[in-house]
């Protein structure tokens, strides 16, 4: 029996713990953008949620929020029964509506008198007289429905379901994977 020289086995285990390295950065970054890429998502979610305040208390023209958000943004609207008062004419029918409560926020803001109205100014909940952002009062629930990030965000009569497609951001992180096992070998 023949033994390879002592050159050819460090050559050979230098390439495979370079090899082992490789893939292990590469999963690891992999991963690492693709959780900043869902936050992202789930930040836009927000954003969209607070950018409309009054949509959710039935102060917004529907049709007008329809027109506005586009067809990669779906918005549903439920009570605390969890009757739909809106949903987007665009609503895939495989996304179904969310079932169940969300749980209150304890770093929600309170309601108090001095407030004043909570629906008044611009939108809804939690502006008082100095005007500002929606106030939900719920801990958000996201997660992803076939092609659609959803987020959910609630007060204590009120639910709101926002979803963005997640297409565009599944193909991007399609391209770097292939990317990074194009550049593996």
């Amino acid at each position: 029996m023949k033994f390879l020289p002592f050159r050819l086995k460090i050559a050979l285990l230098s390439a495979v713990i370079s090899g082992v390295v490789l893939v292990g950065f590469g999963l690891a970054a992999y991963f690492m953008i693709a959780r900043q890429k869902i936050e992202s998502l789930d930040t836009e979610i927000r954003s969209i949620a607070a950018r409309h305040p009054g949509w959710v208390n039935n102060r917004g023209d529907f049709q007008r929020l329809d027109e506005s958000i586009g067809e990669h943004v779906i918005v549903m609207i439920q009570d605390s029964a969890g009757a739909i008062r809106h949903s987007s004419s665009n609503w895939p029918k495989e996304v179904k509506p969310f079932q169940g409560k969300l749980a209150d926020d304890p770093k929600a803001p309170a309601r108090s008198a001095d407030d004043g109205d909570f629906r008044g100014g611009r939108g809804w909940g939690g502006m008082g007289r100095g005007g500002g952002q929606a106030a939900f009062t719920k801990i958000p629930i996201f997660m992803t429905s076939g092609d659609w990030r959803l987020g959910m965000l609630g007060t204590a009569d009120t639910t709101l379901v926002i979803g963005v497609d997640s297409r565009p951001t599944r193909a991007e992180l399609d391209r770097l994977r292939n990317a990074f096992l194009l550049a593996l070998p």
